[in-house]
C-alpha cells in the first residue's frame, strides 16, 4: 500500500518503467493488433491494393475492348456506318441519295468526310507514334468539325422530307457527334482522353499574339499664316462732282472709262455752227 501510494504523490517509476506510468510500452500504447499493423491497418485486401482498387489486375475503363480500338473509337466506326447506310437509300426527293445527286457538298458532308474520319481514327490506333494532322487541325479536331456538318445535313434532310434514310442518317450523325465534341463531357467517354500528354499547338492553331501599334507620327507645325493685305477701295476716274481725284491726277485714266466718261455729243460743240 506504501508502494501505491508513493507513485503519484513522489514521482514514483520516473522512467516510466511500470505498466501504470502511461508512458506507451504496453498493449494500448499503439504496438498491438489494433495499432494500426493488424489486417484493418490498411496492408489488406480492403487496403487499396486488391483488385477492387484499380490495381494492375482490374482494367480501366479508357483500356481497349476490341484489339487495339476503345469504346469510343467503335461508337465512331458505328456511327459511320449508319452514315454509309443512309447514303445509299433513297432520301432526296424519294428517287435521289446522296451518291447520285447532282452536288457533291451533300456527299462530301454526308459520307465521305465520315469515311475520312473513320480512317484517321484506324491509323491513328494502328500507328500511335505518327502525328496526324489535317491542317492545323488534330484528328479529334477535325472529327468535331465534320460530325457537326454531317448533323447539320441530316437535321434539314429529316426536317424537309421525313424519309427512313434521312432518319437513320440523322442517328448515326447524333452518335458521331456524341463520340466527338461533347465525348471530354461523358463519363463513359470522357477516359479516352486521359494520359494524353502536351504537345506544342500547330502554328495556326495557336492563339494570336497582340500586335504593337506603332507610334503614331509627330505632324509638322503649320507655318504660320501671312496678315492678309487690305484691298483699296474700288476708285472712279470721275467723282461725282466732276473732279478727279488728287492721288490719280497724274495717272491715265483707261481709254474706255474716258470714253465713257465724256458723251460723245458734247466732245465736238463747235462743229454744229455754221
Amino acid at each position: 500500500m506504501n508502494q501505491l501510494s508513493l507513485g503519484p504523490n513522489k514521482g514514483a517509476n520516473p522512467h516510466g518503467t511500470a505498466p501504470e506510468a502511461g508512458a506507451g510500452s504496453g498493449p494500448a500504447a499503439g504496438t498491438g493488433p489494433a495499432a494500426g499493423t493488424g489486417p484493418a491497418a490498411g496492408t489488406g485486401p480492403a487496403a487499396g491494393t486488391g483488385p477492387a482498387a484499380g490495381g494492375a489486375g482490374a482494367p480501366a475503363k479508357y483500356d481497349a475492348v476490341l484489339g487495339p480500338f476503345t469504346i469510343r473509337d467503335l461508337m465512331v466506326f458505328g456511327s459511320t456506318l449508319l452514315l454509309f447506310v443512309a447514303s445509299l437509300l433513297p432520301m432526296l426527293g424519294g428517287r435521289y441519295n446522296l451518291w447520285n445527286v447532282n452536288n457533291l457538298f451533300f456527299l462530301g458532308i454526308g459520307i465521305i468526310l465520315p469515311l475520312i474520319v473513320a480512317a484517321l481514327f484506324v491509323a491513328r490506333r494502328l500507328q500511335p507514334d505518327a502525328v496526324v494532322r489535317i491542317g492545323s487541325l488534330s484528328v479529334d479536331q477535325f472529327a468535331s468539325v465534320t460530325a457537326s456538318f454531317a448533323m447539320a445535313l441530316f437535321f434539314l434532310a429529316t426536317a424537309s422530307f421525313f424519309t427512313g434514310s434521312a432518319l437513320l442518317g440523322l442517328i448515326g450523325s447524333l452518335g458521331l457527334l456524341l463520340a466527338t465534341v461533347f465525348a471530354p463531357r461523358l463519363p463513359w467517354l470522357s477516359s479516352d482522353f486521359k494520359g494524353r500528354t502536351e504537345t506544342p499547338a500547330h502554328l495556326v492553331a495557336r492563339d494570336a499574339a497582340v500586335p504593337s501599334r506603332k507610334p503614331a507620327a509627330p505632324k509638322e507645325p503649320k507655318a504660320p499664316r501671312a496678315p492678309k493685305e487690305s484691298k483699296p477701295a474700288a476708285w472712279s476716274p470721275v467723282t461725282p462732282g466732276g473732279a478727279v481725284p488728287a492721288a490719280q491726277a497724274g495717272q491715265p485714266a483707261p481709254a474706255t472709262q474716258a470714253a465713257a466718261a465724256v458723251p460723245p455729243a458734247a466732245a465736238q460743240p463747235a462743229a454744229a455752227q455754221p
